[in-house]
């Protein structure tokens, strides 16, 4: 029904258009507002479902309190609760943002196109769609790795993105839980997908709640494999909150792997230690 109603208000195989009483509504500023709010109020509330379904099935189960060793990554660290209670309502106030501000986005595109989406299936094909999944993938997982590694570089990382690194034995809750500046670069990504390529909508809706669903599961802390073969184990994640400028990879250590930046057992690491200072001999030379 939505995907007819988008069709509708953009034109597409609208025979008879002038009866259909909702063609209006997208223009109307209240009508926007409210798909913007339902927008973000449904975001936050899937958000807050997926992570504490997380948090009760492993840190606030009982018997498996008695052995976190068996399933944490770091079963010797635990957040204090201001930090809990913080990145909780953090990760909810950009959850709502998410949603909020994609809906606004698109019903703007709806008045003044400026997206290269479509709605339609058979106006590229069934191969163009299957394939619209492969390439927001990729271009959200780059996206995504080069604009960490450049939050962690040395001039910039302690006035944004350390924010985030204050959570260092994370949880589901954590993924959202960053500089607003942060989360709306990071957010960005997709939406110069959707400007650059002509992107199905529904290829670009599933890969962003997918995307959305595996950093719950990243930042958990719960010693889960990937989802996929080719996503990473949610120690991979684990690892760069607890030795910080590593794995900056999201949905792929493809990235980390071409460009050097995985965890290895040559390099010394810490919060203090940037990329170029991780050598473990310049360490030694510099400490004489």
């Amino acid at each position: 029904c939505f995907i007819h109603f988008v069709n509708d208000v953009a034109g597409n195989e609208t025979p008879g258009a002038e009866e259909l009483w909702y063609m209006g509504l997208v223009s109307r500023t209240w009508f926007c507002l409210m798909m913007c709010v339902m927008s973000g109020v449904m975001t936050l509330i899937t958000y807050y479902y997926g992570a504490t379904r997380l948090e009760h099935a492993y840190n606030f189960n009982k018997d498996r309190q008695q052995d976190k060793s068996s399933w944490k990554c770091q079963p010797n660290k635990e957040l204090s609760d201001n930090l809990y209670n913080e990145q909780k309502r953090w990760g909810l106030n950009n959850a709502f943002l998410a949603g909020f501000a994609g809906m606004g986005l698109f019903m703007i595109h709806l008045n003044h196109p400026f997206l290269k989406v479509y709605y339609d299936v058979s106006t590229r094909g069934w191969l163009h769609f299957w394939f619209d999944f492969v390439l927001v993938y990729f271009w959200v997982d780059i996206w995504a790795y080069t604009a960490h590694r450049f939050l962690h570089m040395k001039w910039i990382y302690k006035y944004i993105h350390k924010w985030h690194h204050r959570y260092k034995s994370p949880t589901a809750f954590s993924a959202f839980a960053m500089n607003p500046i942060e989360f709306i670069t990071f957010q960005t990504g997709g939406i110069l997908c959707c400007c650059c390529f002509s992107i199905h909508i529904m290829a670009f809706f599933g890969v962003v709640v997918y995307i959305a669903y595996h950093g719950q599961v990243d930042h958990s802390g719960i010693d889960f494999e990937g989802e996929m073969p080719w996503t990473p184990s949610v120690a991979f994640h684990d690892n760069h909150h607890e030795f910080f400028h590593l794995n900056y990879g999201q949905n792929l250590i493809l990235w980390d792997w071409l460009f050097g930046t995985l965890r290895t057992k040559k390099r010394s690491y810490g919060e203090d230690i940037f990329e170029g200072e991780q050598d473990r001999k310049s360490i030694k030379i510099e400490s004489r």
